[in-house]
């Protein structure tokens, strides 16, 4: 039976809890965004364009998804072929997750920041798959949709719902 001691700190949490806590944000710093110049914003005109020029970012990510995932003991508590199920069907959901915070709703653009130089903007039209109008519509709608419940600015929800998302692919792993 799992049990820990109830003293609060004063926040109400448990040790326990601030510790998983702690710990959570300690692995988020792995995410840093750097701090941009404007004046470097290269603007994407296709999505092949991205796909061959910038295929890197998204190794970033994924290298970044390892380091974070390395920093939580619940992680390293399972044996390694899970470990690698978890990052292989969860980096691609935690990825779109930590994007969402760079999608500016009235511009319909993503805007990330890669490096303190380089900053890639993405109109959401990149997206859209042999000029189906009805794609975009319904990427513009589940952003909107998504962004208008979730609170970027709240860090601690945020990082709570990062690891979430990765260890949720546990659930199909096991399944």
């Amino acid at each position: 039976m799992f049990s820990c001691r109830d003293e609060k700190d004063y926040k109400g949490l448990n040790q326990l809890e601030c510790t998983r806590v702690t710990e959570l944000m300690g692995a988020a710093n792995k995410f840093s965004t750097p701090a941009t110049k404007k004046e470097f914003i290269l603007k994407i005109q296709s999505l092949e364009h991205l796909l061959k020029d910038y295929s890197y970012v998204n190794d970033n990510m994924v290298r970044n998804i390892v380091s974070y995932s390395k920093c939580l003991n619940g992680f390293n508590n399972i044996c390694a072929e899970d470990q690698l199920a978890l990052i292989k069907y969860g980096s691609y959901d935690l990825n779109s997750f930590r994007c969402l915070r760079f999608y500016d709703r009235l511009t319909e653009c993503f805007v990330i920041p890669v490096t303190t130089d380089l900053t890639l903007e993405m109109n959401l039209s990149i997206f859209n798959h042999h000029n189906n109008l009805q794609y975009n519509t319904i990427l513009k709608y589940y952003f909107d949709k998504f962004l208008s419940d979730c609170d970027y600015s709240d860090t601690i929800a945020t990082e709570l719902t990062g690891a979430t998302t990765l260890f949720a692919a546990e659930v199909s792993i096991g399944n």
